[in-house]
């Protein structure tokens, strides 16, 4: 499977028709101001974009929003339940979209347009209401080239990237993209070897906290036990 660049700028117009009415909706219920920016990031964007990619049916189920405002949820009878959600974010279920995360933060320009913003280079793609576009950074390009999930902006002999040693989350997270764009996508895509470095070296406490945090945020069962199997995998090579 291979893409080129025209490819991906062309299954970046095709996703966009479908993002607009989705994200449309969504402020709608929240019952945003006319001036709120609101950008659309994550697994949301990127599903939609390989979804034209690999000719696959969009089937969004979640949607992550930043906000330049907080809302106010206090009378909004939209809103059938909400929660502090894991990253300081508000989840929340509306009648027209099962789960919404949204976050309300002052947003850099020149650090979005990078992919300063984002974990994995998958990830480095966003939409933008003001101009009703889906905009994709470096690092997201890099990956529809050479179909290699990386972490974006560490950096192996960086403070910052010590750090990793401590956060199971990001190779959990990693094993299972590699899972799901298998099976979903036929996406037969490579870990970095920044992120095998990482899951080669771990020590046996970060080990057990990486299978936590997988058993906790992954409900499916056999996507879960997939995601153990394949680290297992790695492991021994």
């Amino acid at each position: 499977m291979r893409w080129y660049l025209e490819d991906v700028e062309q299954a970046i117009v095709r996703a966009k028709k479908k993002i607009d009415p989705v994200v449309d909706g969504v402020v709608n219920d929240l019952n945003l101001p006319k001036n709120t920016e609101c950008f659309a990031v994550g697994g949301f964007v990127r599903d939609a974009v390989l979804c034209e990619l690999t000719n696959t049916k969009f089937k969004p189920k979640d949607i992550d929003l930043i906000l330049s405002k907080k809302p106010d949820l206090s009378e909004n009878q939209n809103v059938l339940w909400k929660q502090e959600n894991s990253f300081g974010g508000i989840k929340l279920g509306l009648k027209n979209f099962p789960e919404v995360d949204i976050f309300d933060k002052e947003i850099d320009w020149p650090d979005m347009m990078v992919g300063q913003y984002f974990d994995f280079n998958i990830n480095s793609i966003y939409y933008y209401n003001r101009t009703r576009q889906i905009f994709a950074a470096a690092p997201f390009y890099g990956f529809t080239s050479n179909k290699t999930i990386e972490l974006v902006n560490y950096r192996i002999e960086s403070d910052k990237f010590k750090t990793l040693y401590k956060e199971p989350s990001l190779v959990s997270r990693a094993l299972k993209f590699q899972v799901l764009f298998r099976e979903k996508y036929g996406i037969d895509a490579k870990l970095s070897w920044t992120i095998l470095h990482l899951l080669k070296n771990m020590g046996k406490q970060t080990e057990q906290e990486m299978f936590e945090y997988t058993q906790l945020k992954v409900k499916e069962e056999n996507l879960r036990n997939k995601i153990i199997e394949n680290y297992y995998r790695i492991k021994s090579y």
